[in-house]
């Protein structure tokens, strides 16, 4: 019985460890969504910018004569713009990875907590299969004490024989 006792007890700090794991794992995928949203908005603003950064520079083309390096000027600008809006998609795509991520390690967290608690289960109720086997046989013998002490009345005790084995426990006694 203290073994089962022992095994129930690992049993559930295993499961209470897995409950903890499950919880680190939802709160890092709640800063993993956080972060996802922050890059969304993120590529959201510099998209608005760079469109309105866009309008502004080819507007100041169309409104006064150029030059080559004016327009060299802008189609860098442009450039640096599209490579600035790759970087910014890059961290929207690398929130997503890390989201999934994410994702994956509470449904595994999930499986690892719902198996941790079948297995206390199981014990749970094998120790309580325990103790009521351990009961039963506790009033079994409480029972068998009684019958012992408690005389039956259709039974007849003969005085005679109740004397000698006084006599007798007394000299075993001695």
């Amino acid at each position: 019985m203290k073994v089962i006792t022992e095994l129930f007890l690992i049993k559930k700090f295993r499961e209470e460890k897995e409950e903890l794991a499950l919880s680190c794992a939802k709160a890092i995928l709640q800063e993993e969504e956080i972060k996802l949203d922050q890059a969304k908005i993120s590529l959201r603003t510099h998209l608005e910018e760079s469109k309105k950064r866009e309008e502004k520079l080819y507007s100041d083309l169309y409104v006064r004569l150029v030059q080559i390096k004016d327009i060299n000027s802008v189609s860098l600008d442009m450039t640096l713009i599209k490579e600035r809006t790759v970087l910014f998609e890059d961290k929207v795509k690398a929130a997503m990875q890390s989201l999934n991520l994410a994702i994956e390690n509470v449904n595994e967290a999930k499986i690892k907590h719902h198996h941790a608690v079948k297995e206390r289960e199981k014990f749970s109720e094998l120790l309580e299969f325990h103790k009521n086997i351990k009961l039963i046989e506790d009033q079994r013998l409480e029972d068998l004490e009684l019958e012992e002490v408690i005389p039956d009345p259709n039974k007849r005790i003969d005085k005679n024989d109740f004397d000698n084995d006084v006599k007798e426990n007394i000299k075993n006694a001695r």
